[in-house]
């Protein structure tokens, strides 16, 4: 999967899970669908 303008929370996202792997800790993502993705119009 493609992430565009993304790489601050990718970031975050690495730290949490070598945070994880390493403690054995679980991360759990939540939120809306396509939330912040922009709407392609076709005209």
């Amino acid at each position: 999967m493609k992430f565009y303008n993304r790489e601050s929370e990718l970031s975050e996202l690495a730290t949490l899970y070598d945070q994880a792997s390493a403690t054995g800790r679980m991360t759990v993502l939540t939120g809306r669908r396509r939330v912040g993705n922009r709407k392609r119009r076709v005209c």
